[in-house]
């Protein structure tokens, strides 16, 4: 997986963090292994230049960047176009929030739980990057943070997370066309936060993780 797709990066224009949003985003990011935050000028660097080639998705629609730690969450959302090189203050979630899902169906964006303090939230929202604004979604049955969220058609899951006292197995499938929540999926093997995932070949496949 980590072959020469990596090692073609490209600079790409400061964006302009707030102090709060520092340490989320250079901690995450660095994590990930794709981009680097430079804390002390605020710089974001070496974007990966294959995905900006190959994914038309960004270079129609952008890149998002959507809430983080702060003291308690934060509710920024900031879109950069590749093509203009440019950050963009975006309409801001509904509710701060950090440690959430997100995921991308039908060209809209999801999110999904996280937490803001020490609360976790069970609360959904959807952005319709076409009309600019976010949707209230009905809730899920669980509280979660460090979730995590993959598509199958048009139906997004969401998979294991934390409730504030452990790790869960629960899944929760969301239907974008009836918008209704349902259970009808088995649980994870074991309770777990903090993974990827992806579909794949009419699989959906959870990576990583980590459980007490």
């Amino acid at each position: 997986f980590f072959s020469d797709f990596f090692l073609s990066l490209r600079e790409m224009a400061p964006m302009e963090l707030i102090p709060e949003m520092a340490y989320e985003t250079f901690e995450f990011m660095n994590a990930l292994g794709l981009m680097q935050c430079k804390l002390v000028c605020k710089e974001w660097c070496k974007l990966i230049e294959n995905i900006l080639k190959f994914n038309h998705s960004i270079k129609e629609w952008g890149m998002y960047v959507l809430g983080g730690h702060g003291r308690s969450g934060l509710s920024t959302v900031v879109r950069y176009r590749p093509g203009a090189s440019t950050w963009t203050y975006m309409p801001a979630m509904p509710q701060a929030r950090c440690h959430f899902a997100t995921v991308v169906c039908e060209r809209k964006i999801y999110v999904f739980g996280g937490r803001f303090g020490e609360e976790r939230l069970n609360s959904a929202i959807c952005y319709d990057p076409i009309d600019l604004d976010w949707k209230e979604l009905p809730p899920m049955k669980y509280v979660r943070s460090a979730a995590v969220a993959a598509t199958y058609g048009t139906s997004i899951y969401v998979f294991g997370g934390f409730d504030g006292a452990k790790e869960t197995s629960s899944v929760e499938r969301f239907d974008t066309i009836t918008q209704t929540w349902t259970q009808d999926t088995a649980p994870l093997p074991t309770p777990i936060s903090d993974a990827a995932a992806v579909t794949l070949n009419h699989e959906v496949y959870i990576i990583g993780g980590a459980r007490n």
